[in-house]
């Protein structure tokens, strides 16, 4: 039995809570310090971009639908360049020693990945749709 076949009811639905609670504390984080620090904002920015890509090349590999699919896409294209760009500025400003880009995501994010990965077949494009909500929500507070 694969873990996405155990990965059904109550557990599935416990996970959307975590996700929902973790968006919660996202948001109210990048509200807080993301607008009156660089540098929590250069690292809440590139971890959500890190998210973003992460989270749609799985959608890459396990939706069927292809407007699911072709918003991963975008996903991966937008955030990739926003990468790109938040490097670029962030060298430019090195001399000010203003942040450093993470290796990679949060135990928030992990955790949202990891139930993106076991989400149930029938509910993974939900899943991965509610998560790119409160994703973009808490990129909104960020900025």
């Amino acid at each position: 039995m694969s873990d996405q076949d155990r990965h059904t009811g109550l557990r599935h639905q416990a996970d959307k809570m975590q996700d929902i609670a973790g968006g919660m504390v996202g948001r109210m984080s990048a509200k807080g310090g993301g607008s009156y620090s660089s540098e929590i904002f250069i690292t809440n920015a590139a971890i959500g971009d890190m998210y973003e890509i992460a989270a749609a090349k799985i959608a890459l590999r396990r939706s069927s639908d292809e407007k699911v699919r072709g918003a991963a896409r975008q996903m991966i294209a937008d955030h990739t360049a926003n990468s790109h760009h938040l490097a670029s500025a962030l060298k430019m400003n090195e001399a000010r020693g203003e942040g450093e880009i993470p290796a990679e995501v949060d135990d928030r994010r992990r955790k949202m990945l990891d139930h993106l990965e076991k989400a149930p077949d029938d509910k993974f494009d939900e899943t991965y749709i509610d998560q790119q909500v409160l994703a973009h929500k808490e990129t909104v507070d960020l900025m």
